[in-house]
């Protein structure tokens, strides 16, 4: 799955979507933030609606400006609502970028 992700191959990881997601999930619960990352971003890319929990989860548990501003610019509502009640909460100012700035955009993976 890991090799799937680096090679961004999407269909692949569609298909193996059980396997895919379980491995993922469990990376969203590292201790190394580029692990938890790697794991968001590949998640985001995939647009699956059914992981939208863990992709919160993994906001929530961190103190990562860069992961709120990642779900902030997504292309997805909810993980933009999500981002900004999060910047909020902590009373800091997360981002919008430019269109084509962002790591990754909701299902296009």
């Amino acid at each position: 799955v890991l090799f799937q992700v680096a090679l961004r191959d999407g269909n692949a990881l569609r298909q193996g979507w059980p396997l895919t997601k379980r491995i993922l999930s469990q990376e969203l619960q590292s201790k190394d933030p580029l692990i938890v990352t790697n794991a968001v971003y590949a998640l985001l890319g995939l647009g699956k609606e059914e992981v939208m929990k863990n992709i919160l989860n993994a906001l929530y548990s961190r103190e990562d400006i860069t992961l709120a501003e990642t779900y902030l610019n997504s292309g997805n509502s909810n993980l933009e609502r999500a981002a900004i009640e999060w910047a909020r909460d902590r009373n800091l100012s997360i981002d919008r970028y430019s269109h084509g700035e962002q790591a990754v955009k909701w299902g296009t993976l």
